[in-house]
């Protein structure tokens, strides 16, 4: 349901007069200043559809009846399919959340606790490990291979995802033909391809107020390809957007609401996605921390807004400032996870990020699986009838509290238990010392280390041939050379 506050589904940290204020004030300013477009095709397209465009200045100005088609023109919700072609899950619409590590670092943080340039090798470890978990439901550009050829950084990208995982992808800061191209090569058709979209492409402002030429792009290919898109903005409070939370949600609200009207012009019904990746300009640091609390109550509300629009929605969240998997890392990670989840977004990608997004790490992956496992066992809820009341059984047990061996208990620990890894330590002192008194971080060591072992989801046989062929082609357009291959 579009413009409704029914469609929040938990209180938070607006109400319902507060998203209305917000709304009318993102109309009048995407109507009288407007938002810089730095794409002739992208102003263009626009004019097309009544918006008033000045292509001396770049400026783009949004009349509100432009805006309100745009929103309504945008599905609530939208499917995505895996690599194969099989539905994998509905984004939207209250489903439940979609989680995935993130994001697009070119830089790993080894267990060694020091970092380097990540690898296309890094890249296909990370993808196996994600593809493995099921507390993670997409996979993602995690790392930029630093190893690829110039010019083939996308193609390996991608090429190495799709051939290490069968879930849907996030994508972002690829070329989208080779994408599209990759992907049609998978299916065995385009039609397909369209028809079945297993990808979300993510395209950013460059905050504030600016759409440049690279976004732009992106938004137009992926649209022409029907690719459901992510439409995000990153408001750094303090620095490239008001101080006060309520102004970087207004500002956020207008850079987000430009891209996805530009998404609508190209294609009318196209699945987009209203998202967010705020920070804060800390003034004691001069860093730019995505944890903060500050940047956290903006993603809530921007997350409340694109609710209110009847969209689905993206928070980036599982992050850390931190620059190892410390106390403080859990604190940051399980605080935006935790949130996010909570306030029902659609799309949840970040998990494993240390250091601002500035490294990947895999142990921090295993460990985050499990925040984003209890999180999503939080929301199941508490399920009350009579047999999970159980009341027979606290008669019939009384004050002699046996309970363990009860049928009850046998025939229902597994359902209404969450299970964690080996990652996660339960036992007692004793015991831990037993094992050799391993931290967190060697604990999920030794899982990476039994993922990467697993045969795993590896694309085989005629497919991975019709991939390797796509791969190959887009090589040789690059000017590769055939014995490099």
């Amino acid at each position: 349901m579009k413009f409704s506050h029914l469609n929040l589904q938990r209180p938070g940290v607006l109400n319902a007069e507060q998203i209305e204020q917000i709304h009318e004030n993102a109309l009048a300013l995407l109507n009288g200043s407007g938002v810089f477009f730095n794409h002739d095709e992208a102003r263009k397209i626009l004019a097309g559809v009544g918006c008033v465009v000045d292509d001396d200045s770049m400026m783009v100005k949004f009349p509100p009846d432009v805006v309100k088609k745009a929103i309504e023109s945008a599905p609530e919700k939208f499917c995505l399919y895996d690599r194969d072609g099989g539905f994998y899950a509905e984004v939207g619409a209250g489903n439940k959340p979609l989680l995935f590590p993130g994001g697009c670092s070119p830089t790993i943080l080894s267990s060694d606790g020091e970092c380097r340039p990540a690898t296309s090798h890094d890249l296909e470890r990370l993808t196996r490990i994600a593809d493995y978990l099921p507390q993670y439901d997409l996979s993602t550009d995690m790392f930029v291979p630093t190893d690829a050829p110039n010019g083939l950084v996308d193609a390996v990208t991608v090429y190495t995802m799709l051939k290490n995982t069968k879930k849907p992808l996030s994508l972002g800061y690829q070329e989208t033909k080779t994408i599209f191209d990759f992907i049609s090569a998978v299916r065995g058709s385009e039609k397909d391809a369209r028809d079945k979209p297993c990808t979300v492409i993510f395209a950013a402002a460059f905050t504030p107020l600016k759409w440049e030429r690279d976004s732009c792009q992106t938004i137009i290919e992926a649209a022409s390809y029907g690719m459901p898109m992510c439409i995000y903005a990153g408001p750094i409070l303090g620095l490239a957007s008001p101080v006060t939370v309520a102004g970087a949600i207004l500002q956020h609200t207008v850079e987000v609401l430009a891209g996805i009207v530009l998404v609508q012009a190209v294609n009318p019904g196209n699945p987009v996605v209203y998202g967010g990746y705020p920070s804060l300009f800390d003034m004691k640091s001069m860093n730019t921390p995505q944890a903060a609390i500050e940047a956290m109550m903006v993603s809530c509300g921007h997350g409340m807004m694109g609710k209110y629009y009847g969209l689905p929605t993206n928070t980036f969240a599982g992050a850390t400032d931190s620059k190892v998997n410390d106390y403080q890392a859990g604190i940051e990670s399980s605080m935006s996870i935790t949130l996010a989840t909570e306030f029902g977004f659609d799309l949840i990608i970040g998990a494993g990020a240390v250091g601002t997004f500035a490294e990947m790490s895999l142990e921090k992956v295993i460990i985050d699986a499990e925040i984003i496992g209890m999180s999503k066992f939080y929301l199941k809820g508490i399920t009350v009838d009579e047999k999970s009341l159980a009341r027979d059984l606290i008669v019939e047990v009384g004050h002699r509290g046996e309970y363990l061996q009860q049928e009850h208990t046998l025939d229902l620990y597994k359902e209404v238990q969450y299970f964690p890894s080996d990652v996660i330590d339960r036992g007692t002192r004793d015991q831990w010392n037993a094992k050799g008194k391993a931290g967190i971080v060697d604990r999920a060591q030794e899982i990476i280390n039994d993922i990467v072992d697993r045969p795993g989801n590896i694309l085989t046989g005629e497919k991975l041939e019709a991939l390797n062929n796509a791969f190959r082609a887009v090589a040789l357009e690059k000017g590769i050379k055939e014995d490099v291959l």
